[in-house]
């Protein structure tokens, strides 16, 4: 049967790859995570600020306001858009990682079992060379 190793290292080479890659999602998902949350923290400020301008009856300017919810919006719905695209592409190389685990376990499990034959016949044979000895050191003997 065929050596496994070459295959075997190869698709650890693969699998590695790809955690690697799924750090480096996982890193930017974190990232947007964070730019999302100071966008809600700067719009909870926002708000605190038209309200205390409110009640302490100071001009305040409801159009320039306005705009600033527009653009919180677009903002925030394309942070979510990117955010979501992310997560399917972590979700799709997870089930990479998955095969190619999957891969490598079963060239694995065959490369063991493909030594163990080995060294069956290798012990086997070795037997036989015994036993022809001992047969024939025994003819020796009787003759």
């Amino acid at each position: 049967m065929k050596d496994l190793k070459n295959l075997i290292r190869l698709h650890r080479w693969r699998l590695d790859e790809r955690r690697t890659q799924l750090r480096a999602l996982e890193h930017e998902i974190e990232a947007l995570k964070h730019r999302v949350k100071y966008l809600e923290d700067d719009h909870a400020l926002q708000q605190k600020l038209k309200t205390k301008t409110v009640l302490n009856e100071v001009h305040y300017d409801g159009a320039i306001y306005g705009q600033y919810i527009i653009s919180f919006e677009e903002k925030k719905s394309g942070l979510n858009k990117e955010l979501n695209q992310l997560q399917e592409q972590m979700i799709e190389l997870v089930d990479e990682i998955t095969n190619i685990f999957q891969e490598v376990k079963r060239f694995e499990i065959s490369q063991e079992n493909q030594d163990l034959e080995e060294r069956d016949k290798a012990s086997k044979a070795l037997q036989g060379e015994l036993d022809d000895i001992g047969l024939s050191m025994k003819r020796r003997m009787l003759n």
